[in-house]
C-alpha cells in the first residue's frame, strides 16, 4: 500500500512538473484596470437594444450582437520594427447590427493591448460600397480630437467625430436610405449619435 502511495505521488509530482514546463513564459497583456477608462462597457450586454431618434421623432435602433475578449498570440516574426521576445495579448471584439436596415452591414469595434501598454481601437464603419475604418489609441489619443456633447441634459465628456473619409465611401449607412456623414463615439459610452448632413437629420441617442 505503502508503495502504491509512493508510486501516485510520484506520479502526480511529475505531471505537475510537466505542466509548468508547459506554461507560457511569454509576457501576457491584458486588458484590465484603467483600460475600462477608454471601453464601452455598455455593449456587455448581448441582446441590448439601444435606440436614437431625430428632431421629427423617427427612430433608429441598433442590437449588440456580441461582445467578446479573446487571448491572441504576437511575434516579432510578424510585426516589422520589432524587437523582443512573442508575447500575448487580449483582444476585444464587440459587435453591433442596425434593425431598421436589412441590408445594411454592422458596425464592429475591435480593441487590443499592446506591449506599451496602450490600447489600440479600431472601428468599422459600413459605407456605401465598403467599410470605413477608423484607428485611434488611448490614453495618449492623438489622432482626434474629444469634446464634449449633452443629449438629454447627459453630458458625455469623451467624444470623437468620425466624418467620412476613403476614397470609396460618400456616406454610412446606418439605416435604410441613410447618407451619413458624421458619428459621434464616446470612449466610455459608445455611439451615441450621427447626422444626416444630406438631409439635415440629427439622430441622437435615447438615454
Amino acid at each position: 500500500m505503502k508503495t502504491t502511495l509512493t508510486l501516485l505521488i510520484s506520479i502526480f509530482l511529475l505531471a505537475s512538473s510537466c505542466n509548468k514546463e508547459d506554461e507560457p513564459t511569454s509576457p501576457y497583456y491584458k486588458i484590465e484596470g484603467t483600460d475600462y477608462d477608454y471601453i464601452p462597457t455598455v455593449y456587455n450586454d448581448i441582446g441590448k437594444v439601444i435606440s436614437f431618434k431625430n428632431q421629427y421623432d423617427d427612430e433608429v435602433k441598433f442590437e449588440v450582437l456580441g461582445y467578446e475578449i479573446e487571448k491572441e498570440f504576437s511575434s516579432c516574426f510578424l510585426v516589422s520594427n520589432c524587437e523582443g521576445e512573442d508575447w500575448y495579448y487580449d483582444r476585444l471584439d464587440i459587435g453591433i447590427i442596425t434593425q431598421n436596415c436589412e441590408s445594411c452591414q454592422g458596425i464592429t469595434i475591435s480593441i487590443t493591448k499592446t506591449p506599451i501598454d496602450d490600447l489600440i481601437h479600431r472601428i468599422m464603419l459600413p459605407g456605401e460600397h465598403s467599410g470605413n475604418i477608423k484607428i485611434f489609441r488611448t490614453p495618449s489619443l492623438t489622432e482626434y480630437d474629444i469634446s464634449s456633447m449633452t443629449i438629454n441634459e447627459i453630458t458625455y465628456n469623451n467624444v470623437l467625430t468620425f466624418e467620412v473619409s476613403g476614397e470609396f465611401v460618400d456616406f454610412y449607412t446606418l439605416y435604410d436610405e441613410s447618407t451619413i456623414h458624421k458619428v459621434y463615439y464616446d470612449l466610455n459610452q459608445g455611439f451615441i449619435g450621427f447626422d444626416d448632413t444630406e438631409n439635415n437629420l440629427q439622430f441622437r441617442i435615447v438615454n
